[in-house]
């Protein structure tokens, strides 16, 4: 729905979203978003740049090398700093 991201990225491109998360900054020694991969429409992307680190989810043995380069690459391209990989799922 394009009225749905739309509302979306004015929430986290918002004034007072930024006083929140400033905010709450203050108060507490890390804030976690849970966050999806880059994407077209740029929401999770304003998220990533709003954050101190960065790290990526890849669950072992279901993502190719390939797309986790790809993925690496996004963040090289947008220049947001990806703080490190976090490898889940291994048994």
């Amino acid at each position: 729905n394009t009225e749905a991201v739309a509302n979306q990225e004015e929430l986290i491109n918002s004034e007072n979203n930024q006083k929140l998360i400033n905010r709450v900054a203050k108060k507490y020694d890390a804030i976690i978003f849970d966050n999806g991969t880059l994407n077209e429409n740029n929401l999770n992307n304003k998220i990533t740049e709003l954050s101190n680190v960065n790290l990526l989810v890849i669950s072992y043995n279901k993502v190719r090398k390939d797309k986790v380069q790809e993925i690496i690459n996004k963040y090289k391209e947008n220049k947001i700093k990806l703080s490190g990989i976090v490898l889940n799922r291994v048994k």
